[in-house]
């Protein structure tokens, strides 16, 4: 599945850092994230895998409590959204300011939702 994922990714998402999440499932826990978003936010693959797609972990002092609020009612709802939030990489020395595109995802797998981050 992971490679079915890259292939998908490059030619859709080009260079974008991205993750993916089981919407079936409560809290929507990642179940792939791309090398790029890894590099990104300083956390290994399998550190991500099964976190909250939301990525709490990734949350600090400045991050706004109103977009994780819409991150979260993008979730449920199933509605694409464009909003930029501010995440702190592992060593919370780097913050990285990302845009997330939330969406479900309806071809082959219903139960995903993928999250470019640009």
């Amino acid at each position: 599945m992971f490679s079915f994922l890259e292939s998908s990714h490059h030619r859709v998402c080009g260079n974008r850092k991205f993750i993916v999440a089981n919407a079936q499932v409560e809290n929507y826990p990642i179940i792939f994230c791309n090398d790029g978003f890894c590099e990104m936010v300083g956390w290994s693959r399998a550190s991500l895998m099964q976190r909250s797609c939301i990525c709490e972990f990734l949350h600090g002092p400045l991050t706004s409590a109103v977009a994780v609020a819409q991150i979260k009612e993008c979730l449920a709802s199933c509605h694409e959204k464009q909003l930029e939030i501010l995440y702190y990489r592992k060593d919370v020395i780097v913050v990285v300011i990302l845009s997330l595109h939330s969406r479900c995802e309806t071809r082959r797998y219903n139960q995903l939702k993928p999250f470019p981050i640009c």
